[in-house]
């Protein structure tokens, strides 16, 4: 039986640390772990490590209740964000992250969204207000592949927009994430934007969505039209109509985001 009054992992503290560890000839089992932190509760339900592979090998089942996403990344999104729970589920061999799998769920309750330059970049092109802007719970479900994020395709409902968000971000740096920013068509700041093209983006219940995309890295990150789902829009909007028709819509739907983008 393990019990211990706190631990440290770099800026991070756990208080009230108990479990179970069972070692065999080279391979280890915790089990039952329990802690607190400031960031919120974490629970290993198990932990295996086969120390006679080279690498060593691993297998984990965790989870974090009642986190703090704001103390979590050391403030770096201010306050608002709702309270979150995290499970994850994943193996992998020797200290890094080359090889490792790991399927994560993020239930994340109600609250409200950072001011973050993204959003900014959002209510400059739709005339939204996104900044601080109550959101409703969502789950967002994550894959850890060798050393890549694949985020599936989740949405953030406000009052009035609704944020589908899919994509790819890499450890070190890099992110692929797609945007469809939905509202209600009567609510867009439609100067320089022709109805032809507001028609490309509207669905059937009168909402209007607008494809974007991020690219770059964490620290740079680009936010532009996303042309792939620019492409698609167009193809409904006009059927059977001429190839010059649809390059037409499409030119004018991307200057009109990019021109709002400021890019």
């Amino acid at each position: 039986r393990l019990s211990a009054s706190g631990m440290r992992f770099d800026e991070h503290e756990l208080s009230d640390l108990s479990g179970d560890l069972t070692a065999d000839n080279g391979q280890y089992l915790l089990s039952g772990v329990q802690a607190s932190g400031r960031s919120g509760d974490v629970r290993i339900e198990r932990l295996e490590v086969d120390l006679l592979q080279s690498p060593y090998r691993y297998r984990v089942a965790a989870s974090l209740s009642d986190v703090d996403l704001n103390a979590l990344l050391g403030g770096a999104i201010g306050a608002g964000p709702g309270r979150a729970s995290l499970s994850l589920d994943g193996t992998g061999e020797g200290p890094g992250l080359v090889g490792a799998v790991a399927d994560v769920v993020v239930r994340l309750e109600a609250g409200t969204l950072p001011s973050a330059p993204p959003l900014q970049s959002i209510d400059r092109l739709l005339g939204t207000s996104l900044d601080r802007a109550a959101y409703e719970a969502t789950e967002i479900e994550v894959s850890l592949v060798d050393e890549r994020l694949e985020i599936e395709p989740f949405e953030i409902v406000t009052e009035i927009v609704r944020l589908k968000i899919g994509g790819t971000v890499e450890i070190e740096g890099g992110i692929t994430v797609q945007v469809a920013v939905g509202l209600p068509r009567g609510e867009f700041a439609r100067e320089g934007v022709s109805a032809q093209v507001l028609d490309a983006l509207t669905d059937r219940s009168d909402w209007l969505t607008v494809p974007l995309a991020i690219s770059g890295t964490l620290d740079s990150p680009r936010f532009g039209p996303d042309m792939a789902a620019i492409q698609e829009a167009t193809r409904r909007l006009v059927g059977e109509a001429a190839e010059a028709t649809r390059t037409r819509v499409r030119t004018e739907l991307e200057a009109a985001i990019r021109s709002r983008l400021g890019g």
